[in-house]
């Protein structure tokens, strides 16, 4: 008579986030105006969630250099910015807007500069940021107390050492490059000094030249998510707690998975939305998906031919996990 085959769990706590001090700086302007710059993470001022922070691409033929177009430009930026909002869950997100006729300086102005003066070495300086300003809740793209102009400035001066180019040719200035490194100013994230050459290093040299990064690295999106209040710290888990042990092969178990959520201190993180529970069962060819619900069911179908990795009693070992979104 063919055995039954019973399938014995190894539970994870699941970690659901990424090591905090990826950036070792951390800037955003506060209500005054006053740049604070920290390494201490509890200390840097984060965005609460903020939805369509209004972007004006003035981008024109005047200004734009002759290497690019018209239409590249726009849509490079467009893609820098759509990088960072993907990169957290809600967050900030950005609004393209026409300027209100009625209302001076209430947009991020994004565009080309052909006047020296913008910038503190118009040879060298790729680009300049100007800070968004928080005042708690509030969003401020232009201070009345200095007449600062919330603002991104790529340089095309005429004394500009660099050329741009819309694709990655070695030894050319990619503009998408220097976009998604103004727009990491933009939402608030200093230099990063990492190893690896992430879109926020402070030093641009000749690897940046010859390897223009035109996405965004683990560091870089580590950097931006600690800087939005309901991210969870590294210090935060899920636990999983199954009913059993072992579990029949082809038979049903209804509700014995749970899961919960360990908001341990600084608090303030929830999961708004769980993804589903997954067994993966260890075999010859690594871990094989053999039941995923989202609901704490257990049915697992009967097992395809494969060579099981089986604990001292016979049983086939497998994995669950979950995973939640802040």
């Amino acid at each position: 008579m063919k055995r039954i085959q019973n399938i014995m769990f190894i539970l994870l706590c699941l970690s659901i986030m990424r090591p905090l001090f990826a950036h070792n700086e951390y800037i955003k302007l506060d209500g005054n105006g006053n740049i604070t710059l920290t390494t201490n993470l509890s200390e840097a001022i984060k965005w609460d969630d903020y939805t369509n922070l209004p972007l004006w691409l003035i981008f024109t033929e005047d200004n734009i250099p002759s290497e690019l177009t018209t239409s590249w430009v726009p849509d490079d930026f467009r893609n820098a910015y759509t990088q960072w909002v993907d990169a957290q869950y809600g967050c900030l997100s950005f609004i393209e807007t026409d300027p209100d006729p009625d209302t001076e300086n209430d947009r991020i102005e994004i565009d080309f500069s052909i006047n020296p003066d913008d910038f503190n070495d118009p040879v060298w300086e790729l680009a300049l940021t100007t800070w968004v300003i928080q005042n708690q809740t509030r969003f401020i793209v232009h201070d009345q107390n200095t007449g600062q102009t919330t603002n991104i400035l790529f340089n095309n001066t005429d004394d500009f050492y660099f050329t741009w180019t819309h694709t990655q040719s070695w030894g050319l200035q990619n503009f998408l490059h220097v976009a998604l490194h103004e727009t990491g100013h933009l939402i608030g994230l200093n230099h990063c000094t990492q190893p690896n050459y992430p879109v926020m290093i402070a030093v641009f040299d000749y690897y940046n030249i010859f390897h223009p990064r035109v996405w965004l690295t683990d560091d870089d999106k580590q950097g931006w998510q600690n800087l939005c209040d309901y991210i969870t710290g590294i210090e935060d888990f899920i636990t999983i707690t199954s009913e059993y042990e072992t579990y029949n092969v082809d038979q049903t178990y209804a509700g014995v998975l749970s899961r919960t959520f360990t908001d341990v201190f600084p608090y303030g993180d929830y999961i708004t939305q769980w993804g589903n529970y997954q067994i993966q069962a260890l075999s010859n060819c690594g871990e094989i998906l053999v039941y995923e619900s989202p609901y704490g069911d257990v049915l697992i179908p009967p097992l395809p031919n494969y060579i099981w990795q089986r604990d001292s009693y016979g049983n086939v070992i497998a994995k669950v996990s979950t995973s939640g979104i802040f």
